[in-house]
């Protein structure tokens, strides 16, 4: 189910916009009418082959929200929630404000300084030897 703008989830989040999709689910900007703060909320998107949800997908998500609500690192975005609403599963994470790395690149005509990149690769792998120390493995990176 796709998502829309003042669309409220859980009796809680509050649909913004749309932030991006990718192989497992599609994650939107959104704000959290509790608490009165913004997150990202991952929903976990149907088969593309047949459309279907499998169980075996389900608890893959489950057991992702409980391996990444147990990591605090400063480089990773801190998990908050899983609920389950409309037979759609949702996590809930800080919403981290700024460029994408795409979005920096199309603006910057000369590239980027190389000690600017050289601090990103060091907060990135950083982030990874973390979450691979706590026995996972970070299967969807993106900029």
């Amino acid at each position: 189910m796709d998502l829309t703008p003042a669309q409220l989830l859980n009796n809680r989040y509050r649909i913004l916009k749309l932030l991006g999709t990718g192989g497992m689910g599609a994650v939107y900007h959104a704000h959290d009418t509790v608490l009165n703060r913004e997150i990202a909320l991952k929903q976990l998107q149907p088969d593309p082959v047949t459309g279907d949800r499998p169980e075996q997908i389900q608890q893959q998500f489950l057991r992702e929200a409980q391996s990444l609500a147990a990591l605090h690192h400063p480089n990773l975005p801190r998990v908050t929630d899983y609920f389950t609403a409309e037979q759609e599963q949702y996590l809930v994470m800080d919403y981290i404000a700024g460029q994408s790395l795409h979005d920096l690149l199309r603006a910057t005509a000369h590239g980027l300084p190389e000690q600017q990149v050289l601090a990103w690769a060091d907060q990135l792998l950083s982030a990874l030897e973390y979450i691979h120390q706590h026995g996972l493995i970070h299967r969807d990176i993106k900029p």
